[in-house]
């Protein structure tokens, strides 16, 4: 099952810790910015659903390039974030280090399913 997908579950948690820091936006920026941030993950979440589910190395593979698309959107709406100080440094170092994890872990996902 996808839920015993450590993939999953760490974006799922960055997820629930981006919705966290986001709220603290100035209302001005809340809309696109953290739309853009929120958006980014769950599309990351579905693609690794439908990624899941295919038995074909080809059709898996580009679903996991795209999760990788969503979440360098997310990295790029993540330091703007910071660099218009909406963030604090700590919050942006914890939250570029869990999508760092994540695309460790989706390229070696890549790589063993390329291998099999």
């Amino acid at each position: 099952m996808i839920d015993k997908l450590i993939l999953y579950q760490k974006t799922y948690d960055l997820y629930l810790y981006t919705h966290k820091f986001i709220k603290k936006f100035p209302k001005s920026e809340r809309l696109l910015i953290s739309f853009t941030l929120r958006e980014s993950l769950l599309e990351s979440i579905k693609l690794m659903v439908r990624a899941n589910l295919k038995k074909g190395k080809k059709e898996r593979l580009v679903y996991q390039e795209e999760i990788e698309v969503q979440l360098m959107t997310y990295l790029t709406a993540l330091r703007l974030s910071r660099d218009l100080n909406f963030l604090p440094k700590k919050k942006y170092q914890h939250a570029s280090f869990l999508v760092n994890e994540i695309i460790k872990i989706l390229y070696g996902w890549k790589k063993s399913k390329k291998e099999n």
